[in-house]
């Protein structure tokens, strides 16, 4: 069974190979720093009861921003304020080992 946490130290960052080297990058190296900045947060997809450090099989990092209404299509601006707040998604990848399993459609 897995489970969704919050990218922390126990987690096998190094280990996570999706293949596309900038998300792996992302992962690795940039993740914990833009969540201790405040800047976005990045759920790890694991085995639940993995023993530390869990390896890590898919993730996604959402951060918060604003749309502007004049920055989208008329009849979805309509009722909307003139700025609005989102959430916005900045990176989604499983491991490579993992794919064609339905993980990225479970993460989102």
């Amino acid at each position: 069974m897995l489970e969704v946490e919050r990218l922390s130290s126990s987690h096998d960052r190094a280990g996570f190979d999706s293949g596309v080297e900038a998300l792996d990058r992302y992962l690795q190296q940039t993740a914990r720093q833009h969540f201790a900045k405040g800047i976005s947060k990045t759920w790890v997809l694991v085995e639940e009861g993995a023993k530390d450090p869990k390896p890590v099989q898919g993730y996604l990092t959402l951060s918060l921003c604003q749309v502007l209404a004049d920055a989208i299509p008329e009849k979805w601006a309509r009722g909307l304020p003139r700025q609005a707040g989102a959430m916005k998604l900045g990176r989604l990848a499983v491991a490579r080992s993992e794919r064609g399993k339905g993980l990225g459609k479970a993460l989102l």
